[in-house]
């Protein structure tokens, strides 16, 4: 068995939580620049988790879906941008710029809250009201539930109309041969629980069964598919960090010419990973990007 190569300084998750401080400091994201890598990973998926990327999409009304009209113009103005790709998360709350908020209603129902302001404030965000729009954003379509007031955040109705309008969207969480839950919360329960980072599965009025869309949080509040990309991501860090020392390891004779210390980072271009040997200048392509890393390319460079 080799051992392992003298003189080298690697520590890719170090240069990947670097970068991310950057993107997220590049989108006036406020960041905690001495959290641990293992929380700033959680921090930068737990805030991509809140936005929405630059993409047109299909906008779908529900059949209860009613709008005052002193909120159609901010409606429209929604609509427009939506329809036409352009940047929608000046409608979300300002708070998506702290990268340790968490939206409990988007981690527990998967369901966005919008303004319907029609003037960009100074801050960068439409103006508020008491009224606002509560949707679910995919890939391809933008589901308007309905109109709501603040502090609607936990009406049961939420899921009733996405269940009655668009099931086969929602089929995926559908708990098949489940027949009743034993326990049904109240709109209070149902805040209760959330204050205390616990999900419950929801039973509409026909008896279906589906577990919490958003996939719920965990124990620190944080969205759950905002810590699995972490824990992703971090794993991906070291599986490349453990490819490059292996090769170093094999090779390390072939090495002997060079100026030590061996000092790698990671290097990220056009979509592929790369990694710098900075002492000699040696530049070499790890892989192409992998699923873990597209969150980079998906928010912060639309």
């Amino acid at each position: 068995m080799r051992t392992m190569p003298t003189n080298i300084s690697i520590d890719f998750k170090k240069d990947w939580c670097e970068k991310l401080i950057d993107e997220m400091k590049a989108c006036g994201v406020e960041v905690d620049e001495h959290a641990d890598c293992n929380k700033m990973c959680r921090s930068f998926y737990n805030t991509v988790r809140r936005m929405v990327t630059k993409k047109a999409r299909t906008v779908l009304k529900s059949k209860e879906f009613s709008c005052p009209v002193e909120l159609e113009p901010g409606l429209n103005f929604l609509i427009n941008k939506i329809i036409t790709g352009e940047d929608i998360n000046p409608h979300l709350s300002k708070h998506i710029l702290k990268s340790d908020y968490s939206d409990k209603m988007l981690n527990d129902w998967d369901v966005f809250h919008f303004h319907l302001g029609t003037n960009i404030q100074k801050n960068g965000f439409v103006n508020k009201g008491d009224e606002i729009l509560f949707a679910r954003v995919t890939d391809d379509v933008v589901y308007f539930i309905n109109i709501y007031r603040h502090g609607d955040w936990y009406k049961k109705d939420i899921i009733e109309i996405l269940h009655n309008n668009w099931p086969n969207a929602i089929s995926r969480f559908r708990m098949r041969g489940a027949v009743d839950i034993q326990f049904i919360p109240t709109e209070s329960e149902t805040k209760t629980l959330r204050d205390n980072n616990y999900s419950t599965c929801i039973k509409t009025d026909d008896g279906t069964v589906y577990a919490p869309l958003g996939l719920g949080s965990v124990c620190s509040g944080e969205s759950t598919i905002a810590n699995i990309f972490a824990i992703q991501a971090l794993r991906y860090m070291e599986y490349l960090q453990n490819a490059v020392i292996s090769e170093v390891t094999k090779a390390d004779g072939a090495f002997f010419s060079l100026k030590r210390p061996l000092d790698f980072h990671l290097q990220f271009k056009d979509g592929k990973t790369y990694c710098f040997e900075s002492t000699n200048g040696i530049l070499a392509m790890l892989a192409d990007a992998d699923a873990t890393l597209q969150a980079l390319h998906v928010i912060f460079n639309n």
